[in-house]
């Protein structure tokens, strides 16, 4: 339904963000197509090499268990992506929410 579709959304704003804010950092930024060659040099998927690289970032600005939580919780809402758009479960208002979080 309805609820489903926008978590596709939730998560792209995500992911989005996160690539802007690595292109535009005042500390070691890496413009789009950087980010593009490290992913492959990684031999990682774009999206896997974006969420590592801001948790390493945020691991040295905050802490480790900040950075653990964060990568945690985008990788969560991707999962929760690859089910809306690929698999049959249908979300609720309620988990919408949550991913909205």
């Amino acid at each position: 339904g309805y609820y489903t579709a926008s978590i596709h959304h939730v998560y792209y704003a995500v992911f989005q963000y996160m690539k802007y804010d690595l292109a535009h950092t005042d500390v070691e930024p890496l413009s789009y197509e950087e980010q593009t060659v490290k992913a492959k040099e990684y031999r990682m998927g774009s999206h896997d090499f974006i969420i590592k690289e801001i948790r390493r970032r945020i691991g040295r600005l905050a802490n480790l268990d900040t950075a653990k939580d964060f990568a945690r919780d985008v990788r969560e809402l991707k999962g929760d992506r690859i089910d809306a758009d690929y698999r049959s479960r249908q979300f609720t208002l309620e988990e919408s929410l949550a991913c909205k979080r």
